[in-house]
């Protein structure tokens, strides 16, 4: 990156020159406004006298246009004429004639009961020349733009505006229309008479002679006619056509500015006046050419004096910076001297000011880092020495501790067989346990059982069997031990030693886990307990005796009805905790293609990484939509969805607690029982 070097006297005078011109600017800026805004204040206000005035005189032109029609209404010559035009007889040219009043008439029209011209003239005013229009055909076709009329027709009278004229720019009329009755009668209508007056080219014209504002009529939302010429009308109806609807209504509060082609104009507006509801309005425009001419001599006045000033400062700034820069650079040399390690140089200016301060404290400076040089040199000698002392501790507290280590090691070794002891005896207590489990498929006379166990050690506390009691009766349970790993494991063994014992003396549910509840609360600690589901299952019938110790209730699945429910529960407490209890029984009765679906807790309390719960909903839904697969796929479709659920693989990583499912599907055959399993 390139650096460029600069004199110090010619960053100062930049400065100066960079400060003087920022406020040139705002005090141009700040003129500019001022003017400005005072100069659309006045023309506001002119604009608003302006407006008045012209609403005033419209207002007055008006009123006397409506007296003026109303008397010409109530001429009985008229009425006579226009109960003949309503018989179909031919009607003499003689009716605008002969209304009072020789003065010629801007527009004058007479209609019958139907709206069609019987009578009239329009006058239409050009810069040269003048059309006047008296065939009542022709006129019936500027008629046909003239809405208000029906209000006539119905018995109001109405004001409107109407731009009129084949020539652009069109001229705009003001027009009454009043009712002409019978005589006598309010109704029926027999026809109307109009008058109206141009109001841009009489009205507008003779209020803005000699002034250079002018002013333009909105009908609608579209320009009907404006004092302007052909040319800049246009331009006002293309820039009309840009504002915004917003804008265009903003004109009828306060005054803004508008451009029209490549100059600004300052605009304001009100609304027509009418007997009713005003569907228009007049914008006075005013041109800021002389305005804006003012403003940029004044902006040039401006900067030409500030020009002045800024040259006046930049020859004081250099006659000051001229003072300045001596002594500040026999400072720079002093400091470099300084920085090189002479701290002999002289910094002493004789400026009277606060560089004489400055060269003081410089000096003083120098003087502060020769002591502190000199003290430091002594303290890297005393560190020297302190470093020597600190290598001979090092060299002893090393030896030290590779004695510590040598020893360490030996220890770690010692554990690491210890280790490697017990984790052989866990090995043994897991395999022990998979051999004391009956197999993982057990099939007899069209009963299958699946089953998946996964420990979350070497060993576990979950416990599942299937146990004949002869050839027709066949007891199943699932159990889970309180607790993990190896004591976990243990108590399971002694309760599968004691269950086998008790079901060959005990030919119900209830008495087994009642039995099973004395014996282990005699043997358990406190604390330790076990959850057990016992059923019975006659294979003749396939009646289904079962009773619970506080384990979690198994899923039917019933075929007929395509429904999956929990086995009702009755009373239990797990086993262990009370020495004497009595558990309800309960019976169910299979059909052929029923599933039956027994779990332990650590299928629905798995939790993932957002410490989210698999849940009953999750499992029941698996089950349910997976109903025709056999048992072995449902197994392993809610094995994968478990994984999926808690993003590891089982088998590599165990989950926290112990993982046991067993299905059992109803299908019986006629055919002989198998020896049971060996336990």
């Amino acid at each position: 990156m390139i650096r460029i070097q600069l004199p110090f006297q010619l960053k100062i005078l930049l400065l100066f020159f960079l400060v003087f011109a920022l406020l040139l600017y705002l005090t141009t800026s700040r003129v500019n406004h001022l003017v400005s805004g005072r100069i659309l204040e006045s023309k506001e206000r002119q604009f608003e006298g302006l407006k008045t005035i012209f609403y005033n005189l419209l207002g007055f032109r008006l009123d006397t246009m409506k007296n003026e029609t109303r008397l010409l209404a109530d001429q009985a010559h008229l009425r006579q004429a226009l109960q003949l035009a309503q018989e179909g007889k031919v009607v003499k040219s003689f009716l605008v004639q002969s209304f009072p009043g020789a003065r010629q008439r801007d527009l004058i029209v007479v209609t019958d009961q139907e709206g069609l011209v019987i009578d009239g003239s329009i006058r239409l005013r050009h810069r040269e020349t003048t059309q006047l229009i008296e065939d009542p055909k022709e006129i019936q076709t500027w008629l046909q733009s003239w809405t208000a009329l029906e209000e006539a027709l119905r018995g109001f009278t109405s004001v409107f505006y109407i731009p009129v004229g084949s020539q652009a720019p069109a001229g705009l009329f003001a027009v009454v229309s009043v009712p002409v009755y019978q005589e006598g009668e309010q109704m029926p209508v027999l026809g109307t008479v109009s008058m109206g007056f141009p109001v841009d080219s009489t009205l507008a014209n003779d209020l803005r002679r000699g002034s250079p504002f002018h002013i333009g009529f909105i009908l609608g939302d579209e320009v009907a006619a404006s004092t302007f010429g052909s040319r800049r009308q246009a331009l006002f109806k293309e820039a009309w056509d840009c504002l915004a609807p917003e804008a265009r209504l903003s004109l009828l509060d306060r005054a803004r500015l508008i451009e029209i082609g490549d100059e600004e104009y300052l605009a304001v507006a009100s609304y027509l006046p009418t007997l009713g509801e005003s569907h228009g309005f007049y914008v006075i425009l005013s041109p800021l050419d002389e305005t804006m001419r003012f403003l940029n001599q004044l902006n040039q006045s401006i900067f030409l004096v500030g020009l002045f000033i800024i040259a006046g400062t930049l020859l004081a700034g250099y006659l000051m910076v001229r003072r300045v820069a001596a002594p500040v650079s026999t400072l720079a040399e002093a400091i470099s001297r300084i920085a090189e390690g002479d701290f002999e140089a002289d910094a002493t200016v004789r400026t009277g000011d606060e560089l004489e301060i400055l060269g003081r404290e410089i000096n003083r400076m120098a003087q502060t880092i020769q002591r502190r040089e000199r003290e430091i040199q002594n303290y890297v000698k005393e560190i020297e020495r302190w470093n020597q002392d600190l290598e001979r501790k090092v060299t002893e507290r090393t030896q030290d501790l590779e004695e510590k280590n040598q020893r360490l090691r030996m220890i770690s070794e010692e554990l690491g067989q210890a280790y490697a002891q017990i984790d052989d005896e866990l090995k043994l207590v897991g395999e022990l346990q998979k051999q004391i489990l009956p197999n993982k498929s057990f099939d007899l006379n069209g009963l299958k059982i699946r089953s998946i166990y996964l420990p979350n050690g070497r060993a576990g506390g979950d416990y599942y069997d299937y146990i004949p009691r002869d050839s027709d009766i066949l007891f199943v349970l699932i159990a889970d031990v309180a607790g993990h790993g190896t004591p976990a494991a243990f108590i399971m063994g002694i309760t599968r030693a004691m269950a086998h014992t008790l079901i060959t003396r005990n030919s119900t549910p209830h008495d087994v886990l009642a039995s099973l509840s004395r014996v282990l609360a005699k043997t358990l600690r406190p604390g330790e307990f076990v959850t057990m589901f016992l059923g019975r299952l006659d294979l003749k019938t396939f009646e289904f005796c079962y009773a619970s110790a506080g384990h979690l209730p198994p899923l039917l699945f019933c075929r007929e009805t395509e429904t999956l429910e929990e086995l009702p529960m009755g009373k239990g407490l797990p086993l262990g905790i009370q020495g004497e209890f009595v558990y309800d029984e309960l019976r169910a009765v299979l059909h052929p293609g029923d599933r039956l679906f027994l779990y332990t807790d650590g299928v629905v309390e798995a939790a993932n990484g957002r410490q989210e719960l698999y849940g009953f909903q999750r499992l029941n839904h698996l089950i349910q939509k997976h109903r025709e697969a056999s048992a072995d796929e449902l197994l392993d479709v809610i094995m994968e969805d478990l994984e999926r659920f808690v993003q590891r693989p089982l088998e590599l990583e165990p989950m926290e607690d112990d993982v046991t499912l067993m299905v059992l599907d109803f299908h019986p055959v006629s055919i002989p029982v198998p020896e049971a399993p060996a336990s």
